[in-house]
């Protein structure tokens, strides 16, 4: 069971990290594109995307950023903002062996903190 556990938390990293390393390589990661395509300082992200990253691990952040990623892609092609999230999060769920409902759970508590981390960053 530990095993099977370990496993699939260690697909879940490295799938994250790999939808995460080319948009980092190309500009903003997910996490700072989503705030962004919120119409918010460069400033303010900044400082929210800190305020996160030191609330929350590693793994949770590149989890968070790759399912963000895809999110405003899928914004850019057209899509509404619950079909969007919706839909970067069932492709990152079923790449990462995950189901939606555990994967959404989770990605909502860090939304919560990232939310609240951008209204203080806001002053």
């Amino acid at each position: 069971m530990t095993r099977r556990i370990f496993r699939s938390a260690t697909r879940m990293v490295a799938l994250a990290l790999s939808c995460a390393a080319p948009a980092l390589a190309q500009g903003p990661d997910g996490v700072t594109a989503m705030c962004l395509e919120r119409e918010e300082t460069a400033e303010v992200c900044d400082c929210a995307v800190q305020a996160l990253r030191d609330q929350i691990g590693a793994e949770d952040y590149a989890l968070y950023a790759a399912i963000g990623a895809d999110y405003v892609a899928r914004l850019a092609e057209g899509a509404g903002r619950v079909e969007a999230w919706t839909d970067a999060s069932q492709a990152v769920a079923d790449e990462s062996g995950q189901g939606l409902t555990a994967l959404m759970s989770q990605t909502n508590d860090i939304g919560q903190a990232y939310r609240t981390a951008i209204k203080d960053c806001r002053g």
